[in-house]
């Protein structure tokens, strides 16, 4: 490693004094004899720029309303006028402040800022660190504006950086002042001084050889280069004598070029061979322009000659570079194009073998609890179809069906929810309040051994959302929780309001509000490599037998289809879930439903309309409910059941329809019926419909399949009374 001498940064700086104080001589010169103020400005920016190491700096004038700065010169930044900040005192910016107390203001770093808001062109222009002063007035004026350096990169602005740039300011205003002060005449004085010398050291630098025509285009004047690159007189060289001194094959193009200019009044522009004293040919580029009166009539020519040798061949090196480049980069091309076709292919290759793997893990995930369900039914069903069964063990096999069902029905709803197809039944209500609900069987989810504490807030935690998936989530990270602590330990449940959700598996946060319920536990905690599977379907560290790997991928479904998410942080004897849901404000509670009138027949004097594509299921619904008392018409699409609705809905008290079904859907249909009949109850009925898990069931009563009897009859119950 190369090793940095006790005095370097003690040269650096001595340096860095020198090139200050060489910038605010050079500056100060410039000012002091110019009166342009955008010229001072730019100027001003472009040599702060170099003295501080950057190519970023601004000046911003302070409008007479002494509330608007208007950004007009800078370096690193488009010409002319910028942008514009309000520095009203209430306005929380830098520039503000700086105004407001005289006192410099640094960022070193602006995305890590607090104090102060930033203007949007600041941003675009990727402006990380930035410092500024003020610029003063005269005495009894407000001050002219703001001096401001920026960098693209953090930086940390010292004091001999704020020293400078405070000295740089003043000497600004000095320069603003005196343009200020200025008389017309002195600024006509100082215009005319001006070009004077200009031109003088125009002429005398030039490395172009001046000349000049009368009307007719006889030469009336050359410079002394002239003279001493062809060795011609300057007697020889007027009138048209210079004519001897062109190329014999350019001589021709030359005068017709320039016979038509004087004709015509056209500048003149040719490039030719003029022979040198040395009798080489030197390739020069000859231009010419009109003087005109204020008649508009020419009076004569200004001319300039320039060697362009150097410059023919340069281009002619240029061009073979060029060429030669091209064919590099078509080849470097042709190859990246091919190097980036493999890589697509390997990438797509490589996404499909994982997609592959995911869909074999998921569906032999799917397939392995299935089976076991289904065995279950199966052999109840083959036992209770022996004859001389007793009555005890038939009603052990059809708790048996009736259980696995219940279990299979469950495993259906954790796949949905994981794959935010859950058609979900929003409602508004206090997180607390529903923890509070929920406690007791929590408690007896975890067992004796653990301990649970709560830590509530005080005022209410109001969410929409799906109050049985919301139960359901809180029990899965529970039983998970239970089983990292081996039956034994503390669980604390937190709940917070009115909060951001921070980045969360590569994903960027929001600032809300959100409500967080926490769960963390005393338990073993999870391996590295385990957290970033840890809400997959199917996948568990527990033995076999012990958990089916579902509880959190429910979780994370829900958390996801409600808008929300779900993080998990662990180390040993430490694991946090937080489930983050956005927080609703201003929100009436939900109201609990009052229990339906159960006394007398169910369905007596009762019609339903049922729609129902599926044979199976209609022929069962249909049967199901007769044995309740409701007379049934069963129709197997919504087109049909619109036709025998008719206009009044006649003869029918209540609708009840599958969601997916061919040609139009249950929602669509129920949709129609509301705006025709809206005295017409509908209850929709769906195991899956990813229009309902995008969109909502629109206030309609949504029945999950599979459903039981009591809770088919229930929901006709209640959407016929909630209708009367």
């Amino acid at each position: 490693m190369k090793q940095q001498s006790p005095d370097s940064g003690q040269r650096d700086g001595k340096e860095a004094v020198l090139r200050q104080q060489a910038v605010l001589a050079k500056f100060g010169e410039m000012a002091l004899r110019c009166d342009d103020l955008e010229k001072i400005l730019t100027e001003a920016c472009r040599l702060l720029g170099e003295a501080l190491g950057t190519d970023l700096a601004k000046a911003m004038e302070l409008q007479d309303d002494g509330k608007t700065l208007l950004v007009r010169s800078g370096v690193g930044w488009k010409p002319g006028i910028i942008g514009h900040v309000t520095v009203e005192a209430t306005a929380n910016s830098s520039e503000g402040h700086a105004l407001k107390t005289g006192d410099p203001v640094t960022s070193d770093n602006i995305d890590e800022e607090e104090r102060f808001e930033y203007a949007e062109f600041i941003r675009d222009h990727g402006v990380k660190a930035l410092v500024n002063v003020i610029i003063l007035g005269s005495e009894g004026h407000q001050p002219f504006g703001l001096l401001q350096v920026d960098s693209r990169t953090p930086r940390a602005f010292d004091d001999e950086d704020i020293n400078f740039l405070r000295g740089y300011a003043n000497l600004l205003a000095a320069a603003v002042e005196r343009l200020r002060t200025l008389t017309e005449r002195d600024r006509a004085e100082t215009r005319l001084r001006e070009s004077e010398d200009y031109y003088r050291a125009a002429v005398e630098l030039n490395p172009q050889i001046p000349w000049t025509a009368d009307p007719q285009g006889r030469i009336t004047g050359f410079s002394e280069r002239w003279l001493e690159l062809t060795g011609l007189t300057r007697e020889s060289s007027m009138g048209e004598g210079w004519m001897t001194a062109p190329h014999p094959d350019d001589l021709a193009a030359m005068s017709t070029a320039w016979q038509h200019s004087v004709a015509t009044g056209e500048p003149y522009d040719v490039e030719a061979r003029i022979r040198a004293t040395d009798g080489d040919y030197r390739w020069l580029r000859v231009r010419a322009l009109p003087r005109r009166s204020d008649r508009g009539e020419i009076t004569g020519w200004y001319g300039t000659t320039e060697d362009i040798g150097g410059r023919r061949q340069l281009e002619e090196a240029l061009r073979h570079a060029n060429q030669t480049l091209e064919q590099r980069v078509l080849e470097r091309t042709s190859q990246w194009e091919d190097e980036q076709r493999q890589r697509i292919d390997a990438e797509e290759l490589l996404r499909q073998s994982q997609k592959m793997e995911a869909i074999g893990q998921l569906t032999g995930g799917v397939a392995h609890d299935f089976n076991n369900l289904l065995t279950v039914i199966r052999g109840s069903v083959d036992l209770l179809r022996r004859p001389d069964l007793a009555p005890e063990k038939r009603e052990r096999y059809i708790d048996a069906i009736g259980n696995t069902a219940e279990r299979a029905a469950k495993l259906t709803s954790q796949l949905l929810a994981f794959a935010r197809r859950q058609s979900l039944k929003p409602e508004v209500f206090d997180v607390r309040t529903r923890l509070g609900g929920v406690a007791e069987m929590l408690d007896s989810v975890t067992g004796a051994r653990i301990s649970i504490t709560t830590d509530l807030p005080e005022k209410p935690c109001v969410v929409t959302a799906d109050v049985n998936q919301f139960e359901t989530a809180l029990v899965n990270m529970t039983v998970n929780a239970r089983d990292a602590m081996d039956g034994e330990g503390t669980l604390t449940i937190a709940v917070r309001c009115g909060e951001a959700m921070p980045p969360i598996r590569g994903h960027g946060g929001s600032a809300g509000p959100f409500v967080t319920v926490s769960l963390t536990d005393t338990g073993s905690g999870i391996a590295a490599d385990d957290l970033a599977r840890i809400f997959e379907p199917f996948f568990t560290t527990k033995e076999v037998g012990k958990g089916t790997g579902l509880g959190l991928s429910q979780v994370f479904g829900f958390a996801k289809q409600s808008g929300g998410d779900v993080s998990v942080e662990s180390e040993p004897g430490r694991t946090t879930f937080s489930l983050f849901l956005p927080e609703t404000e201003q929100a009436e509670l939900t109201a609990a439903r009052p229990d339906a009138d159960t006394t007398g027949k169910e369905g007596e004097g009762l019609c339903v309309l049922v729609v129902e594509d599926n044979v199976e299921v209609g022929r069962f619904s249909t049967q199901m409910l007769a044995e309740f008392g409701y007379d049934t018409v069963w129709v197997s699409s919504a087109e049909e059941a619109i036709k025998r609705l008719g206009d009044d809905g006649d003869g029918f008290d209540v609708v009840f329809s599958d969601v997916v079904m061919p040609g139009m859907g249950g929602l669509e249909l129920a949709k129609h019926v509301r705006q025709k009949l809206p005295a017409m109850p509908v209850i929709l009925a769906s195991g899956y419909s990813h229009v309902l898990a995008q969109e909502g069931s629109h206030g309609f009563d949504l029945l999950h399949k599979p459903y039981s009897a009591d809770e088919l009859t229930s929901a006709l119950r209640e959407a016929v009374r909630s209708h009367a």
